[in-house]
């Protein structure tokens, strides 16, 4: 699949496998959407992708945020006119990873962050690719 002027969101996109998935896909001429909670760390990988003649915009919003996740869909499509590509990587994992003595707020942080964004993000977009009758959705899950 050619990314020559794709239009591609990528979730956790200011550090690790984002930072990299968003470095790789403007190399390939794609039109990057960096999305993290960090807006240093977004902004950093957005420069980083500018200043080698990439395109790429930084937006610091929280997945598990639906109505931020729904405006920020709608801002990429009204600036680019599609969204082509969603890459779902943020996520994180709990520092205590025992079974017995993880907490219920650290298990309702995990499953926020590594599902429920993962549903809102592909909630925001989906409508965008259903009107262009294409569109790719990339699931990333790792251990950190």
């Amino acid at each position: 699949m050619s990314l020559q002027d794709k239009v591609c969101i990528i979730t956790g996109g200011g550090s690790g496998i984002g930072r990299g998935a968003g470095i790789m896909m403007a190399q390939q001429g794609a039109k990057v959407v960096l999305i993290g909670r960090t807006a240093s760390k977004v902004e950093a990988v957005r420069d980083e992708i500018v200043a080698e003649g990439g395109t790429a915009v930084a937006i610091s919003l929280d997945v598990v945020d639906h109505d931020a996740v729904h405006q920020m869909a709608k801002e990429v499509f009204d600036t680019f006119g599609r969204i082509d590509v969603l890459v779902n990587n943020a996520g994180h994992s709990s520092k205590n990873r025992r079974l017995l003595t993880i907490t219920p707020e650290e298990i309702r942080s995990v499953f926020d962050s590594n599902l429920i964004g993962t549903i809102y993000c592909t909630q925001a977009v989906v409508p965008a690719m259903l009107k262009a009758k294409q569109g790719t959705i990339i699931n990333v899950s790792s251990l950190a």
